[in-house]
């Protein structure tokens, strides 16, 4: 019963939460096209009670031009759903995994790199001058 509840009022907060975010999105969706544009996230986010307000959430948004790339699609347009996504994904602290799983990647892209430089010099040296 106990984590029922518990369930329950997580649950409640959860969708309190992307309320608060969809409030937000709408009031920065000055066009109301109903897509976030770099511009007008950068408009809002320059109003420091906006910025206070996302502290409070525990969203760290000090550069918000790289928050935004974070968070938009290739066409550098974010949806709500999008935004209220990507809000989830870079909220808090980095988990651990998070942390493992970017070092597993740098790993794999630094050994990338020196296969392409190996076989660069290998090229360079079979050219002949």
């Amino acid at each position: 019963a106990d984590a029922e509840v518990a369930i329950m009022e997580k649950t409640k907060q959860k969708q309190a939460y992307a309320k608060k975010l969809m409030e937000f999105f709408v009031a920065a969706n000055s066009s109301g096209d109903g897509l976030l544009t770099r511009s007008e996230f950068k408009a809002v986010m320059e109003d420091p009670e906006v910025r206070m307000w996302f502290s409070i959430l525990d969203v760290d948004v000090h550069e918000s031009t790289d928050f935004f790339e974070l968070i938009s699609s290739a066409d550098g347009h974010v949806s709500a759903e999008d935004f209220i996504d990507g809000i989830a994904k870079v909220k808090g602290q980095a988990r651990a995994s998070d942390v493992v799983a970017i070092r597993l990647m740098s790993r794999h892209l630094q050994q990338s790199v020196e296969d392409l430089h190996a076989l660069l010099k290998n090229f360079q040296g079979s050219v002949p001058p």
